[in-house]
């Protein structure tokens, strides 16, 4: 799971900063706005998530220009807009994942005669990431 900021390096040492909705009420700006000063010109940042839902936005157009920086706010849907194309992504999703390109890593597991538990301990904000339940047949 990345953390709640990332920052990675991509080609012409232009940087890429993604940021995701942290699951928590608090308001984003200050995260947003140092994020932004963090970018070299021509930068990009990519907001995704939303668990903590719609809030409104923490950044002005005119933040963006002094360095002419990019920010995005990618929805799958507009990636999938029909059933051939979701397709074709899970397809390169899963070959990923069997190439090692992308590694799954599931915080919580729990045997499907624990379910009512996982449903507790989301409900209570004791878990974060991917929750997984798996057959009692598979115990772990």
């Amino acid at each position: 799971m990345l953390p709640l900021e990332h920052k990675i390096s991509v080609p012409a040492g232009n940087e890429l900063f993604l940021m995701k909705s942290s699951g928590t009420n608090q308001a984003p700006h200050f995260v947003e706005q140092g994020s932004l000063a963090c970018l070299m010109s021509r930068g990009c940042m990519i907001s995704y998530g939303q668990s903590s839902g719609s809030r409104p936005d923490p950044v002005w157009l005119s933040d963006l220009a002094p360095k002419s920086l990019i920010l995005g706010r990618p929805g799958l849907m507009h990636y999938t807009t029909n059933h051939d194309e979701l397709l074709q992504a899970a397809s390169e999703v899963f070959a990923s994942i069997m190439a090692s390109v992308l590694q799954v890593h599931s915080n919580h597991v729990y045997l499907l005669s624990e379910a009512a538990r996982a449903h507790k301990d989301l409900e209570a904000r004791r878990t974060s990431g991917s929750i997984v339940l798996i057959p009692d047949s598979q115990r772990l």
